[in-house]
């Protein structure tokens, strides 16, 4: 299986990367609870669903559609506690 040509195994790995980063950057508005873990790691761990679902998808095709589906909830998350 492959997206775009390349196989899923390099595209978790673009993902992870992608995490790393967003470990290391995070908004410096002040946030407590929820909300701050939130700001903090919900993107890094968007990206890691991401990269587990990529990893995952050839073999486990059921799982990484759930682990997508997470991801995405992870996303919106993050945007209501970012911007709302």
């Amino acid at each position: 299986m492959s997206l775009l040509g390349l196989p899923f195994w390099f595209w978790g790995m673009v993902c992870l990367a992608i995490a790393t980063v967003f470990g290391f950057v995070h908004p410096q508005k002040p946030a407590t609870g929820l909300r701050f873990f939130m700001q903090r790691w919900g993107h890094s761990l968007v990206w890691v669903c991401l990269a587990l679902a990529c990893f995952l998808g050839p073999s486990h095709p059921e799982l990484a559609r759930k682990l997508a589906a997470l991801g995405g909830l992870l996303y919106a998350g993050f945007v209501v506690s970012s911007f709302f």
